[in-house]
């Protein structure tokens, strides 16, 4: 096991915390795995290490080598976090993410932080989810050693076997200075940029948000009073976290409606996906949140289809102000094709077919689910005007083979086959899965679209 006789580093800047004398054992990750046996997922880990040493270069595999080697060094005291902690490595090595970018002597912190969590308590479990975020709070140990306003002794007393959702909270609270509002960092601490880092961290040292992000932004102090207090506690991103606060603290003073904001961006493409494109035209968007407060209430196939719909529209040209919802509803049924598509301009239009194969789902031996691409413009037009979304929209798309559509259908117990979801891949990548009126399919439609990806190694985005 790692000696725990500590020094300093000869020639590095005085850090509080000492670092141990690490004499790691170099464990082959293919024996030490083997010997596992069948406590762990061992041909999962396998076949994530495999895959990594094919695809990272030298030094980084030889950088997640040397994380490896750690933790099987530390296995024994260590057993009831390991297999958590190595999938979020792997995952973190897979994405390129932080550990690539440390200095040797920011990943001897690294290891240092590990190493007294790992002592402070030997039956430590860590879930997925907490062993993701551990491995941030040690990159920031290791970014922002002359933050820190406790010892590593002192921050790993923890008053119970198991590290749970609070304990994560209060270790941050141990470690660093007076933090105004921590959910900010911690909740959505592996999705952050490095500037956000920076941004949050400076938080920590008790400057206001609006001083903070002064270098990136200009904002008023009325928009960080709304970041902190509302958009926070209600809103998460998976990305672009403070930009992303920014746009919704501003459309929350502009129509005060948090509920509908919160419905719109997470219906809204454009915000998810081109987000200086909703930028641009934040004003119209306003626009149509005014309009949306002032409807009788949608059902949330009609907000979809509303949202989808502007998403497409050239905000410079288009306005909603003084529509009625019967005139919106023409224009979107009219933008979707349904009034007034004529078969004879369509009939002949074919586009190129992939490589992937009819999908056939069985359950009991019955055939339960099919996917099947949609290489022609009547079976577009067909899966739309079925499901009542704007799929024949995205013809020219398919025409040019940008995207790959593709029908899955579920025959029911009479045998008759039934039009379910409308599948959208690009690369090798489904980015969209919706049903009828652009509802989000059922479990069952779900694990189906799984297995398909699996089959044909596609990758589902929300993963």
């Amino acid at each position: 096991m790692i000696g725990l006789d500590v020094y300093k580093l000869q020639g590095e800047p005085h850090v509080d915390q000492c670092i141990p004398d690490f004499e790691l054992k170099v464990i082959s990750s293919e024996v030490f795995l083997e010997a596992l046996g069948n406590v762990f997922k061992k041909s999962e880990f396998k076949r994530c290490y495999a895959s990594l040493k094919v695809k990272l270069s030298i030094p980084e595999f030889s950088r997640l080598e040397s994380w490896v080697s750690f933790f099987n060094g530390h296995f024994p005291k260590a057993c009831f976090m390991y297999e958590s902690s190595l999938f979020v490595l792997f995952r973190l090595a897979e994405n390129r993410t932080y550990i690539f970018d440390q200095t040797k002597h920011e990943q001897q912190l690294s290891f240092s932080f590990y190493n007294q969590l790992i002592k402070s308590n030997e039956a430590l479990q860590l879930t997925s989810k907490t062993a993701h975020k551990m491995f941030y709070m040690s990159f920031l140990f290791s970014k922002y050693p002359g933050m820190l306003k406790a010892s590593l002794h002192e921050s790993f007393s923890f008053p119970s076997a198991f590290l749970c959702y609070v304990d994560f909270y209060d270790l941050f609270e141990k470690l660093f200075c007076k933090f105004d509002v921590p959910e900010l960092l911690l909740e959505n601490i592996e999705h952050l940029e490095k500037w956000e880092f920076e941004v949050l961290m400076e938080l920590a040292k008790g400057r206001g948000l609006r001083a903070v992000l002064a270098p990136w932004h200009k904002v008023s102090k009325q928009e960080a009073s709304v970041i902190m207090n509302k958009v926070f506690p209600n809103f998460q991103f998976d990305d672009h976290l403070i930009l992303n606060s920014l746009v919704v603290a501003r459309l929350i003073i502009a129509v005060r409606d948090v509920e509908l904001i919160r419905s719109y961006i997470t219906y809204s493409k454009l915000f998810k996906y081109s987000l200086d494109q909703f930028i641009e035209h934040f004003d119209k968007h306003v626009a149509v949140i005014r309009w949306m407060q002032k409807q009788d209430v949608f059902i949330v196939g009609q907000k979809i289809q509303l949202i989808d719909f502007i998403d497409c529209q050239d905000l410079s040209m288009y306005s909603i102000k003084g529509k009625s919802w019967g005139t919106v509803r023409a224009e979107i049924l009219d933008w979707e094709g349904f009034e007034h598509v004529s078969f004879e301009d369509y009939k002949e239009v074919t586009w190129r077919k992939s490589v992937i194969e009819k999908f056939v789902y069985r359950e009991r031996g019955e055939i339960t689910y099919t996917i099947e691409e949609i290489t022609t413009a009547i079976d577009l037009y067909e899966e739309g005007y079925s499901l009542r979304h704007c799929v024949f929209s995205y013809l020219d798309l398919c025409v040019e083979n940008k995207s790959e559509l593709y029908s899955m259908k579920r025959v029911n117990e009479g045998g008759m086959i039934i039009h379910h979801a409308t599948i959208q891949v690009e690369g090798r990548s489904v980015i969209q899965f919706f049903g009828f009126l652009n509802s989000v399919p059922n479990s069952k439609a779900y694990e189906v679209l799984k297995r398909f990806c699996e089959k044909h190694s596609l990758h589902l985005l929300d993963e």
